[in-house]
């Protein structure tokens, strides 16, 4: 036999604590034989929101004289504080890139494959302060959703002066 479940209201599942509900149905057929049935249904998500970065501006202060070979960790530029409170692929970032971004500037952003999807902000040659002392970058991250969803960091990068 087939039935169809109607829900009194949207089920949204990132406001479930589980993303199953267990229901036990008891009926009787016609010939008074008793029945006990228990459903299990689980609840997709959609991605219905997008990811975000924790601090939405930050500022970061580079030395000029930081080694090529260095990378800023994600803690000190807090790249890593992304979120997305949808479930599954549709809370897995698919890519990151840098928007508003000169070709000659030298920085590079890369997602790592782990599971936290770590972000990495690297410099790639040393920065000069006399020939610019500010960059200003867009980092955007686009999760994994079938219709995906996009977040933006605003990154302004100060080269500071050491005496050369």
């Amino acid at each position: 036999a087939t039935g169809v479940i109607k829900t009194a209201s949207i089920i949204d599942r990132d406001n479930l604590t589980s993303p199953t509900c267990n229901f036990r149905l008891n009926g009787q057929f016609q010939n008074g034989t008793n029945i006990r049935i228990i459903v299990k249904i689980e609840i997709e998500d959609v991605n219905d929101n997008k990811p975000y970065f924790v601090d939405e501006h930050q500022n970061l202060l580079i030395s000029k004289n930081l080694s090529t070979s260095e990378n800023i960790d994600k803690q000190s530029l807090s790249l890593g504080g992304w979120k997305d409170i949808d479930s599954g692929r549709n809370a897995r970032l698919k890519s990151v890139e840098l928007r508003d971004y000169n070709v000659n500037w030298p920085f590079q952003c890369v997602l790592g494959s782990g599971v936290d999807q770590e972000l990495r902000f690297n410099i790639l040659k040393r920065l000069d302060r006399e020939q610019q002392s500010r960059y200003n970058l867009t980092v955007r991250i686009q999760d994994d959703g079938s219709t995906s969803q996009y977040g933006e960091l605003n990154l302004i990068i100060d080269v500071l002066d050491v005496n050369d």
